[in-house]
């Protein structure tokens, strides 16, 4: 019997703890069933929450329960199945979340698995077993054989990180801690505490992803992968941008800014599909199997349909030649939360090295505040390999606020 297969036997749960499938929650089309996904949606935001209160000390960074309603009802790219361990009253343990993808990689399942940090640990333990068996069950009925999974870190081995990753500001000792672990929020994301509320040596040993580019500490979820046969294939920075204190440039000589909301106009629609298409050929993949996403009319205007649908908006800048040609494009995506997320970032290759980047990064920053003063921070995720996007955003002003993990299981 693989590690998979031992995954995937029958958990019997303690008494008092109970498995809830969305899938059992009926047609969410109808009132009664979308009442009832919603109550377990719910549920899973309080999850995250949780663990990002911990982390980041920002819980607004995760999705609300109505957000991902919305996005559960609205996306056509993914289809989606989870579960939840309620324990004594009902109070959510730990959830996990399967999607399938229908467009490419259809091979794969991405996965993740929330485990409140308050939990007793036999609890969580049983209820992740309890999770594991499901979503292997869930991928075979789908019948994709490979999984992807993201795990997220609040310590990290310093030393296993470049200077553009984790730049010596952030740097206190052989261990980086996360802002809420180590007592200073968001707000004050570079600051410096007596030391980490959590407990002391999560990365005795670190544990590297096949391109050496960071790497995870040894703690509980990093064995649970190990066990389980994943292999880490890439870690991820996550990071934070104060809205306030960025300032917005000119427009290089030649070029022209353009901001909007929702889509471009037809005009320059085709110039940023074209330049949209090198966003996907050179995003870094770590040592995984999986194909990026492509870029499509069709994608974006899905993506932006899921936005509007969470009560969000997607905001753009992008800087365009004499010619009409988009030489850079950047996109932040705000919902109803005080935290928007950053999406694509992408440069024209012949006009690399000119910092246009960052000069559309800036430009949109001042965008989004004069459309949406509400927003106070931008969130975005970048590869530990990727040193040209993190140069650019470490000058930006983005500070890390947690490590994640990019798994792979066959």
């Amino acid at each position: 019997m693989t590690r998979a297969d031992a995954a995937a036997q029958p958990v019997t749960l303690p008494p008092g703890m109970r498995l809830l499938r969305t899938a059992d929650c009926g047609d969410p089309r109808r009132p009664a069933g979308r009442a009832r996904l919603a109550a377990l949606l719910d549920g899973i935001a309080g999850l995250d929450r949780a663990q990002e209160e911990r982390l980041s000390g920002l819980p607004a960074a995760v999705a609300t329960g109505a957000e991902r309603l919305a996005r559960w009802l609205t996306d056509t790219s993914y289809t989606r199945t989870g579960a939840v361990i309620v324990g004594p009253g009902g109070r959510p343990i730990a959830a996990g979340l399967a999607l399938f993808s229908q467009l490419e990689n259809l091979d794969f399942m991405d996965s993740e698995v929330i485990v409140d940090p308050r939990a007793a640990p036999q609890r969580a333990a049983a209820a992740v077993g309890a999770l594991e068996a499901f979503l292997t069950a869930a991928r075979e009925r789908a019948g994709r054989t490979k999984d992807l999974r993201f795990t997220e870190s609040g310590a990290v081995p310093a030393s296993a990180f470049s200077e553009l990753a984790l730049p010596a500001v952030h740097r206190t000792g052989p261990v980086w801690w996360s802002p809420g672990l180590r007592g200073s929020g968001p707000s004050e994301p570079g600051g410096r505490a007596a030391g980490p509320a959590g407990p002391r040596d999560p990365a005795a040993r670190a544990v590297r992803p096949g391109s050496g580019a960071g790497a995870l500490g040894a703690d509980a979820t990093t064995a649970r992968m190990l066990a389980l046969g994943y292999r880490l294939i890439q870690v991820e920075r996550r990071s934070l941008l104060a809205l306030a204190a960025v300032s917005a440039p000119e427009a290089p000589a030649g070029l022209t800014a353009r901001s909007w909301a929702g889509l471009p106009g037809d005009g320059d629609m085709a110039a940023l599909l074209e330049l949209l298409t090198t966003f996907s050929a050179d995003v870094p993949a770590g040592d995984g199997s999986f194909e990026h996403e492509a870029v499509s009319a069709d994608r974006l205007r899905n993506d932006l349909d899921v936005v509007r649908a969470q009560g969000g908006e997607r905001y753009w800048t992008a800087l365009f030649d004499t010619a009409g040609r988009c030489t850079a494009a950047t996109a932040f995506a705000a919902g109803p939360r005080p935290v928007a997320q950053q999406e694509e970032t992408v440069t024209a290759r012949a006009h690399r090295g000119r910092g246009l980047a960052g000069t559309v990064k800036r430009l949109n920053a001042a965008h989004l505040r004069e459309r949406r003063p509400d927003v106070a921070w931008v969130q975005t995720y970048n590869a530990c390999e990727n040193d040209a996007m993190l140069a650019i955003n470490n000058a930006v002003g983005f500070e890390p606020v947690a490590f994640t993990g990019l798994w792979e299981r066959s």
